[in-house]
C-alpha cells in the first residue's frame, strides 16, 4: 500500500494507472449517466401532473444543503484534475467527465425531487400512473451511489488526482466536509423519492356533493 507525506507531492499516482481504480470510475459514470437520463425522463413525464403547495420546507432545506457536498467535491476535484492534465493518464480524463456529469446529475436530481414532492395525480387520469417506475429505478440508483460513496469516498487510493495536487492534509479537510454531505444527499433523496412514490399518485377519495333538500 503507497504511504502518503502530509505535505508532499504524489508525482508517481499521475503516471500510473490502478486499474481498480478505473473498474469503480466506470462503475460510477454508468450510474450517473443512467441516474440523468432517468431523472431528465421523470421530469418530462410528471410535467402535466397537478402542483399542490405541501409543507415540505424541511426535506428542501436537506436537500439543498446536502447538495452543497457534490457542488465543493466537483469544483475541488476539477480545479485539481484540469490543473495537471498536461501529464495524467487518459483516467484523468474519466475521472473529469465523472466529475462534471455528478455535478449536472445532482443539480438536476434536486430539482425533480423538490417538483416532484409538490406533484399530485390528477382526478382524471387516476389508472396512469406516469414515471412510477422510473422513480423506483431512481431510488436504487441513489441506493447504489450512496453505498459506492460510503465505501470508496474515504479511500485515498480512490482520489490520486487530487491527492496528487492538495496534498494529504488539504484534501482530507475537503473530504470530511463534502463526503458526509455526498453520503447524505444520497441517502435522503432515496428517502424523499420513497415518499414521492407513495404520495404522488394517492388520491383522495371522491366525495360527491349532495344536494340540498329544498
Amino acid at each position: 500500500a503507497a504511504v502518503y507525506q502530509p505535505l508532499t507531492p504524489i508525482s508517481n499516482t499521475l503516471k500510473k494507472i490502478d486499474y481498480s481504480i478505473v473498474i469503480l470510475e466506470i462503475v460510477n459514470l454508468c450510474l450517473l449517466t443512467l441516474s440523468l437520463c432517468a431523472t431528465m425522463w421523470a421530469l418530462i413525464k410528471i410535467r402535466k401532473l397537478n402542483y399542490r403547495r405541501t409543507t415540505t420546507r424541511f426535506d428542501d432545506v436537506l436537500i439543498i444543503v446536502s447538495l452543497t457536498g457534490i457542488y465543493l467535491y466537483s469544483i475541488f476535484s476539477a480545479f485539481a484534475i484540469i490543473s495537471n492534465l498536461s501529464s495524467s493518464t487518459w483516467v484523468a480524463y474519466v475521472k473529469l467527465a465523472i466529475i462534471i456529469l455528478e455535478f449536472v446529475e445532482g443539480t438536476i436530481h434536486a430539482l425533480f425531487i423538490l417538483l416532484a414532492l409538490r406533484k399530485r395525480l390528477r382526478q382524471t387520469s387516476k389508472h396512469k400512473y406516469p414515471a412510477r417506475e422510473i422513480i423506483t429505478l431512481l431510488i436504487m440508483l441513489d441506493l447504489s451511489l450512496w453505498f459506492e460513496k460510503t465505501t470508496t469516498s474515504t479511500k485515498h487510493e480512490a482520489n490520486p488526482f487530487q491527492l496528487a495536487f492538495y496534498h494529504v492534509i488539504p484534501w482530507s479537510i475537503i473530504t470530511a466536509i463534502a463526503t458526509p454531505l455526498q453520503i447524505f444527499f444520497r441517502f435522503h433523496a432515496s428517502v424523499c423519492l420513497s415518499h414521492v412514490w407513495a404520495n404522488m399518485y394517492h388520491l383522495p377519495p371522491y366525495e360527491p356533493i349532495a344536494l340540498r333538500d329544498f
